[in-house]
């Protein structure tokens, strides 16, 4: 949950190491931020829990310029609350 809130760049270019490090060894591993900026760096997919139910699991998009369609994501966060 929140892993790199109130900690420096060189640290956590570390745990993103560690991470990166983990999944290539074939572990699945759950980050729980609020960052998208970090989830769009080190997630191949990510799912979106809006009002304690899941509404999206969106997919890197490899082949595009665009990896991530934030739209869509943001649009996931607020389904919730319809």
């Amino acid at each position: 949950d929140e892993p790199t809130r109130g900690i420096d760049v060189a640290a956590r270019r570390r745990i993103y190491a560690l991470i990166e490090t983990l999944a290539k060894e074939g572990k699945g591993i759950v980050i729980v931020s609020s960052d998208s900026e970090e989830l769009f760096e080190i997630c191949d997919s990510i799912a979106v829990i809006s009002a304690g139910r899941l509404t999206a699991v969106i997919d890197r998009n490899e082949s595009s310029a665009t990896p991530w369609d934030e739209d869509q994501i943001m649009k996931a966060s607020f389904e919730g609350y319809h």
